[in-house]
């Protein structure tokens, strides 16, 4: 992964940091957590040392509708129509 990508979510647990992830991708936006491994093998520790376990990235030209998409406090199960 390109080493310019934003960090636009700092999670601690592991279903918060999924459906965070794909609200993203469901509206065609890029994402990755650079740590996902490491926070499913050592979150517990990493969760007692107070670190975020999930770290959520996007392309730079994403992290605004990212953010507003993350931020937004409807349902991510909301269909329109």
């Amino acid at each position: 992964m390109p080493e310019n990508w934003v960090t636009v979510a700092r999670l601690t647990n592991q279903p918060e940091y999924l459906l965070a992830r794909a609200r993203l991708e469901s509206a065609g936006i890029e994402c990755f957590s650079p740590n996902e491994h490491i926070a499913r093998i050592a979150g517990p520790m990493m969760l007692f040392s107070g670190e975020h376990r999930f770290i959520l990235q996007v392309r730079p030209e994403q992290a605004e509708d990212a953010r507003r998409l993350l931020e937004d406090p409807g349902s991510p199960f909301l269909i329109s129509e």
